[in-house]
C-alpha cells in the first residue's frame, strides 16, 4: 500500500534495506531521498521520458518508492479541453507542488518539475 494510506489506517510497516545496504523507514524525507537521487532517463524521443525512485542510490532513501503518473494527449484539438488540462497540469506542478505535504505527498524535485512544464508547453 502507499505509504499514506498505511499512515491513514494506521498500519504497521517496517524498514526496507536499500541499495547501500541501511535498513530505512518509509518517510517523507526518504521517499524526498529516492527523488533527489533519481535522475531523468531521456528515450530517443526528446518528449518522452522515464524515471524510477525504486531502488535509487544514497544515504537514507527509501528503495520501494514510486511517483504517481497521469496520462494525457499531446494533441487535444479542442481548443478549451486543451486549455483546461494545460491549465490543471500548470497548477499541479505549482501551487499543487506546493500543498503536497499537506496531503502527505512529497513535491517533485525542480528537474521533474523543469520537464514536465516543457512537455504541457509543447501540447497542441
Amino acid at each position: 500500500v502507499e505509504f499514506i494510506y498505511a499512515l491513514q489506517n494506521r498500519l504497521i510497516y517496517g524498514r526496507v534495506r536499500n541499495r547501500d545496504g541501511e535498513f530505512v523507514l518509509a518517510s517523507l524525507e526518504s521517499i524526498a531521498a529516492a527523488a533527489s537521487h533519481s535522475s531523468i532517463t531521456t528515450s530517443r524521443n526528446d518528449d518522452d521520458f522515464e524515471i524510477s525512485l525504486v531502488d535509487a542510490p544514497g544515504s537514507g532513501v527509501y528503495p520501494i518508492s514510486s511517483l504517481t503518473w497521469i496520462v494525457v494527449r499531446a494533441q487535444i484539438a479542442d481548443s478549451a479541453k486543451r486549455s483546461a488540462v494545460s491549465g490543471f497540469l500548470q497548477w499541479m506542478l505549482g501551487p499543487g507542488q506546493r500543498q503536497a505535504a499537506a496531503s502527505g505527498y512529497v513535491a517533485l524535485p525542480e528537474e521533474i518539475v523543469k520537464k514536465e512544464a516543457a512537455a504541457i508547453g509543447k501540447m497542441n
